[in-house]
């Protein structure tokens, strides 16, 4: 499993991004993501 910074930079890298605000957003998204599907499985096992 990779660490949280080394994905990022990997990411950053391969969507080849124009602006930081693209990368800001992506990366927010992403952690949306994350969190969401984090919240539904601790919903679940509660």
């Amino acid at each position: 499993m990779k660490l949280p910074k080394e994905l990022i930079k990997e990411i950053v890298k391969e969507e080849k991004f124009t602006s930081t605000n693209q990368i800001m957003e992506t990366i927010k998204e992403m952690f949306s993501d994350i969190w969401r599907k984090y919240s539904n499985v601790k919903l679940m096992s509660s």
